[in-house]
């Protein structure tokens, strides 16, 4: 019998930025908190480049394995969701942050952002 597994699922927008900087396309990062079996979430994905990687942080400590979506080379302004298994140490009843990193096709940052969220069980 699978165990069922708290998950949080990170929706990542990139919008084409008014001020014409890359660095501010990730327009917004929203958390909802989720459930899954517990062998269809991994510990961590591959990088994808160029893509958006997110990591959950609680306490000042990495909560989650980086977790990678990839995104096309064009037409990349839309929503992403990424799916991520936080560590076991993971308090969902506490706001914790989210690092998000878009990579451009050589894995360098093109945009960082981190955000501050808290979910409901």
């Amino acid at each position: 019998m699978q165990r069922n597994t708290a998950v949080i699922v990170v929706e990542v927008t990139l919008e084409d930025p008014p001020d014409s900087y890359s660095s501010h396309i990730i327009s917004k990062v929203n958390a909802s908190l989720s459930y899954a079996r517990n062998m269809e979430v991994p510990e961590e994905t591959p990088l994808s480049v160029p893509g958006i990687t997110v990591v959950l942080i609680q306490d000042m400590q990495v909560q989650s394995g980086w977790y990678s979506v990839g995104i096309p080379a064009t037409d990349i302004f839309r929503n992403y969701t990424i799916t991520v298994k936080p560590h076991n140490g993971f308090n969902v009843s506490r706001p914790f942050k989210i690092n998000t990193r878009v990579l451009d096709p050589a894995g360098k940052d093109v945009s960082v952002k981190l955000t501050e969220h808290k979910v409901s069980e």
